[in-house]
């Protein structure tokens, strides 16, 4: 809650705001972090497998063909190209291996088949 100078009662702070120690207003929680919830005076860590922008009411998640095992990203640009020979999905924590008789040979989301006559083991 903020209470600004002359208030009868305090006004909560939306969602992707906070007010802290009896704050005259509500604050956009920092980049690489959320408050998914009204009248806060904290915020929480942005998960890893996604990213929060200053105030975020929610993590963004990270892109197809990108991952990340850190929490606390602020943008999309942080999160990191999948590695080939792996599929990284959407909000990816950790790049997938392709498994035998699938490939990737560039950063993606999903592995493919092998052509014919070749293989992949």
């Amino acid at each position: 809650h903020a209470c600004a100078a002359g208030a009868i009662e305090p006004t909560p702070c939306a969602p992707g705001t906070y007010a802290a120690n009896s704050s005259s207003r509500c604050l956009f929680v920092p980049a690489g972090t959320y408050q998914d919830q009204a009248a806060r005076d904290a915020y929480l860590a942005c998960p890893a497998g996604g990213y929060c922008p200053s105030g975020s009411s929610k993590p963004q998640l990270c892109p197809s063909a990108t991952f990340s095992n850190e929490a606390g990203l602020s943008s999309s640009a942080q999160c990191t190209p999948c590695p080939a020979g792996h599929a990284c999905t959407t909000g990816a924590t950790e790049p997938a291996p392709c498994g035998a008789g699938t490939y990737a040979d560039k950063s993606s989301s999903v592995c493919s088949l092998v052509p014919a006559g070749r293989y992949q083991d």
